[in-house]
């Protein structure tokens, strides 16, 4: 009996470690580790694999679902190439090694999830008590750091906290299914 449970077990491991070759299934939607890898490179590399799969990569998926359930526009092609140059353009190709097409794919997924958040989220307000709460507790601070950099790093936290709080006030609508050699995929 107990040799049953054992194989059963296994065969749900490798079933679930497999994902038909998919590292991540959300709702049903796979992805694979190439276009994971994709993602990687076009956020520059700052972290992790393993954690940028989890920081950044799934949430931004639910949230891409989420627009899509949500009826968000999708962007025009201007907006796209709009984007594309704000972040250096061929620069960009060349320093992420994507194709013109799959650089456009990935941009519009990221236009789309910052308009879901722009019309779900209040925007991050940061107030002059904060500012001063942040000179006091930080030593050290780069010379010719000012109120408006201070400014803009606070709003850039408060927004990614409102967005990391939206994702977990929905991540219990989405069935997500990871590969159970998931770290070993990511590395490959």
């Amino acid at each position: 009996m107990n040799f049953k449970l054992l194989i059963l077990f296994l065969l749900v491991f490798s079933l679930v470690s497999c994902l038909n070759g998919k590292i991540v299934t959300i709702n049903g939607e796979g992805i694979d580790s190439d276009y994971f890898n994709d993602v990687y490179a076009l956020s520059g590399g700052g972290m992790s694999k393993i954690q940028f799969f989890n920081d950044v990569m799934i949430p931004d998926e639910i949230l891409f679902i989420e627009a899509k359930r949500k009826g968000i526009e999708e962007p025009t092609s201007l907006e796209i190439e709009k984007v594309i140059t704000d972040f250096g353009g061929d620069s960009l190709k060349e320093n992420t090694g994507l194709s013109n097409s799959k650089l456009k794919e990935l941009v519009k997924k990221k236009i789309i999830v910052a308009k879901l958040l722009i019309k779900v989220l209040p925007p991050p307000l940061v107030t002059d008590d904060e500012i001063n709460q942040f000179y006091s507790r930080v030593e050290n601070l780069p010379s010719g750091t000012s109120r408006a950099d201070v400014h803009l790093l606070l709003t850039k936290a408060k927004s990614e906290m409102l967005k990391r709080d939206y994702v977990l006030s929905i991540v219990s609508n989405y069935k997500i299914e990871i590969a159970g050699n998931v770290e070993e995929l990511l590395e490959n």
